[in-house]
Formats: structure tokens, sequence, C-alpha cells
């Protein structure tokens, strides 16, 4: 049996993805076929009205999209019994798989960054933790997830050094990401941008903080080494 890393999986899925970057999110007519969802363990009707699948295809039951399917099958698959396990879900979503993981799980603790919270405590019934200063004792956790969340963490490798920190031995990270079109490595801006945000608003421009706000996304290159470097098969 050939061992699969990060890379090789990124390595089979890039040369059938790249094409699709070109026409991302472009509507169409709306067009569904039938299928199993694994989030919600149902036969239901799958429907797309973009290009983009990645997140436009959605179960007419629970609203997931591929990712989510993704997660919950890698779940059923290799962690039958996830139920029974401490988990612990950075940023849930409101639908899909964080909806299945929060019902069906006895030790599921979900949590949001909040700036104005310390850590460990909560806010609105939601637990505040930051990704890389976890407030979770050492061991504590069976399964850490994230769902499009780690392309958005300013500093990846000490997010995964405290995730590989809070679980247990034999515990995993099991997440999803966006894939980039290449493997051109990219400049890394958050940092800087996040400090021109930062000068703005104190000096009260709140114009220019408006106008450069976006998504910030880490190259795929740049997290491929962040989790090597901290002794992760990839």
């Amino acid at each position: 049996m050939v061992k699969m890393t990060i890379r090789n999986v990124l390595d089979r899925v890039r040369t059938k993805t790249n094409h699709l970057h070109r026409y991302r999110s472009q509507p169409v007519e709306a067009w569904s076929n039938q299928g199993y969802c694994t989030t919600c363990t149902s036969e239901v009707t799958f429907i797309a009205k973009h290009t983009w699948l990645r997140d436009h295809y959605v179960c007419s039951n629970c609203g997931s999209i591929p990712r989510e399917r993704a997660l919950m099958h890698v779940l059923d698959t290799w962690y039958p019994d996830w139920p029974q396990l401490r988990i612990h879900e950075s940023s849930p979503g409101r639908r899909g798989a964080s909806i299945r993981l929060a019902r069906e799980c006895r030790s599921y603790i979900p949590s949001q960054f909040f700036p104005d919270v310390p850590l460990g405590q909560s806010k609105d019934q939601m637990r505040c933790e930051n990704l890389e200063a976890l407030s979770f004792p050492d061991e504590l956790l069976d399964l850490q997830i994230s769902q499009d969340v780690m392309e958005h963490v300013l500093n990846p490798e000490r997010a995964f050094r405290e995730i590989a920190r809070a679980l247990k031995p034999g515990g995993a990270h099991v997440f999803t990401v966006p894939l980039a079109s290449t493997w051109t490595r990219c400049r890394v801006r958050a940092g800087a941008r996040m400090a021109v945000w930062n000068i703005c608003w104190n000096r009260g421009i709140t114009a220019i903080r408006s106008a450069t706000r976006g998504r910030w996304w880490l190259p795929t290159g740049d997290m491929t080494s962040a989790i090597s470097s901290i002794a992760y098969p990839v």
C-alpha cells in the first residue's frame, strides 16, 4: 500500500483542478443529480448553479458542500468512533458537517476567536480560542477539525505546533484548505496588511482600512513548509 502524504494528495488533485480556476464562480443554468450525502447520511439531490463546484455543489437536504462531505467521509472511514471522541472544531459553520458534529459528538468543542474575550472563556455560548495559542492542556484532544481555516492563520507554523501539542498520541488534525492553481510561491502580505489596517484605524483613516479589506490566502507551498517544519509527513 502506498503511503499517502499531503503532497501526494495535492499532486494528484492539482492537475484535475487547475483548469477549473479559469471558470471559478461562473453562473450556469442549474443542474442536479441524485446521490448519497455523507454529511446527512441520506439519499439526496445535489444541486449546482455555478461552475465552481467546490463551493456550489450543494446537498438539498443539509446544505453541505463537497469539502464538508469529504470531511465526514474521512471521519466515518478512519475514525468511526468519532461520536465518542473529544473533538475541537475551530470556526465551525452553520450547516452540514459542523451541525452533525455538534449533534452527534458527546465531547464536541466549537470555538471562534474573539479579540475582546480571554482565551478559554465563552461568548454567546461559543468558546474563544486562538489556533496560535490554544488554551487547552497538552494531549487533551482526540481530533482537531478545521474547514478552510488554516489559510487565514497569520502564523501557520505556530498553529500547527499548538494543534500537535493539544492532540493526544494517535490523534489527528483533519482539515480542508483551498488548492492553489499553481506551485509558484507567492508573497505573504497578511502581516503587512494588518499593520496598515491598525495604523489607519488608530489614526481614524477608516476609508483606507475599508478599501483594503479582503480575504487572506496563504499559498499552498507555504502551508506545506509549515506542516513539514513540525515533522508531519508532507
